[in-house]
């Protein structure tokens, strides 16, 4: 059975939250593609789930909650991977998800010459962990975490034009959004909630802008 549950005063808490969701894996365990996940759970794992879904061509909001739309793109990777499309992230699910790699803890990072660890790539485009109360800055993350996935699998060629009559809509529309949130005109804040607002939507604007580039890069 899948691992559900909630974490609440440091005690397992079996109890779904309000809007019926319960706490899932850990995001580590999607790398090491060691858990299984289904729609009703929540969590960073749920999260780091729907970036790798998007990166790879199904595009879905990292809200962090497995729910309907979540299951759809699920079953739409596995149809498309050759395997049951049940919408139920199994282990052969994760490891698809991971480039077929198997299921089990990552290597030890490779040594420079003078036997110290090699720093890991960095980049410049980080994901955000979508727990925002406010609407408004809430959209605007989910959208710099979908233009950014989106953007990642048009570089490594998962999304590709033509690929699907579905995607290609979706683009379009995509396209068309990332369009107007490219272009913003930032206004005078006072306060640190506008100082706030105008930070994050100048990085929806820089995201939007890179996907863009990506799109017609690809042909959309």
């Amino acid at each position: 059975m899948a691992l559900q549950g909630s974490v609440a005063a440091g005690k397992y808490n079996p109890t779904p939250d309000k809007d019926g969701y319960t706490w899932g894996p850990a995001a580590s365990s999607v790398d090491k593609g060691t858990a299984v996940f289904m729609k009703g759970l929540k969590g960073p794992g749920v999260s780091d789930l729907q970036k790798k879904l998007t990166a790879a061509g199904h595009p879905v909001a990292v809200t962090g909650k497995f729910d309907d739309n979540t299951k759809n793109a699920v079953a739409g990777f596995q149809q498309k991977h050759g395997l049951k499309p049940t919408g139920v992230v199994d282990k052969a699910t994760l490891s698809a998800l991971n480039g077929g790699a198997p299921s089990v803890p990552p290597s030890a990072p490779p040594k420079t010459q003078g036997g110290e660890p090699a720093e890991a790539k960095k980049t410049d485009k980080p994901f955000y962990e979508v727990s925002e109360p406010d609407p408004a800055l809430k959209a605007m993350k989910e959208n710099i975490n979908i233009y950014s996935a989106a953007e990642q699998g048009l570089a490594s060629g998962k999304i590709k034009k033509g690929q699907s009559p579905e995607m290609d809509v979706l683009m379009a529309k995509m396209v068309r959004k990332a369009d107007g949130d490219s272009s913003v005109v930032i206004k005078t804040a006072n306060d640190d909630y506008g100082k706030e607002y105008n930070r994050v939507e100048m990085q929806q604007s820089e995201a939007a802008a890179r996907f863009l580039r990506a799109a017609q890069a690809a042909g959309y």
